[in-house]
């Protein structure tokens, strides 16, 4: 269009329509470009977010998120992230301060291979907590390779996962070190009296 209305001044140098929407023209194409830029760095920060998302480094994929909406402030996308990330976080501060006692009708031993008896009288175990979620993981997911004694317990509407099942807390510690060898960094050993959940150091108390 540009050019055409570059023939027509040449025709007519006097006139003013050509030259306004030459100028029209050169504007537009401009912001095209910006727009063009602008939407190819929102895509790199939004898949640079997305990957850190999946690697589990929340903070840094939080500045990302924060980056793609800057960017692009009507995307609903990286506020929704933003969001996840929050609950996630919350959902794993919980599980590191938590001494909640649960209910043995909520303890569920729900994978083959359990040896847990939460019945036993003044039974005192030790596991490790290894995740949280909000779903259950399928029994025979890659997530679980590697660990024995799978069983979760439920806080409200979070799922939490241990491994191993120990009378003695020397040996939950030693299998604390092999979950974390596994990826699951933030593991820890947590106590169970006759099924409830119980303070790590009163159970120590008590095995003592």
């Amino acid at each position: 269009a540009m050019k055409k209305y570059q023939e027509a001044l040449i025709i007519k140098p006097g006139e003013k329509y050509p030259k306004v929407k030459i100028e029209e023209c050169q504007k537009n194409m401009k912001q095209l470009a910006t727009d063009e830029a602008s939407a190819k760095k929102y895509n790199e920060t939004i898949a640079s977010a997305d990957k850190l998302f999946k690697e589990k480094k929340w903070e840094d994929a939080k500045k990302k998120y924060n980056e793609a909406s800057a960017i692009s402030p009507v995307e609903n996308y990286p506020k929704t992230r933003l969001k996840r990330i929050m609950d996630i976080q919350d959902s794993l501060s919980n599980v590191n301060v938590d001494t909640t006692k649960v209910s043995t009708k909520d303890l569920i031993n729900s994978y083959a291979g359990n040896n847990g008896n939460p019945d036993k009288k003044n039974l005192v175990e030790f596991r490790i907590q290894f995740a949280s979620s909000d779903k259950e993981i399928e029994a025979g997911s890659v997530k679980l390779k590697g660990l024995k004694d799978i069983t979760y317990y439920k806080v409200g509407a979070i799922l939490k996962y241990t491994a191993g099942n120990f009378r003695d807390p020397n040996e939950a510690t030693a299998y604390q070190a092999k979950v974390r060898e596994l990826g699951y960094k933030d593991a820890f050993v947590v106590a169970f009296k006759n099924g409830e959940r119980i303070d790590y150091k009163e159970a120590l108390k008590l095995v003592k």
